[in-house]
């Protein structure tokens, strides 16, 4: 998959059930949510458990993208 490919055109294909879509989307942005999330949750350990859980949430709730 082409880094090349937009957000919006992979979030839509992981609303289709396309995994591959979805876990590029998440190898884009993990290290910047990474970051994000250590530092609101005051360190690496909870920040990762959030990131963990938010990503989980956006794959169980892709489906529902309306784009």
């Amino acid at each position: 998959m082409a880094d090349d490919v937009l957000d919006k055109d992979l979030l839509a294909r992981a609303a289709a059930g396309e995994s591959l879509a979805f876990e590029q989307l998440v190898r884009r942005h993990s290290p910047s949510l990474m970051r994000f999330a250590a530092r609101m949750c005051d360190g690496d350990a909870p920040g990762q458990d959030a990131v963990q859980d938010g990503l989980l949430a956006a794959w169980r709730a892709a489906g529902g993208y309306r784009g």
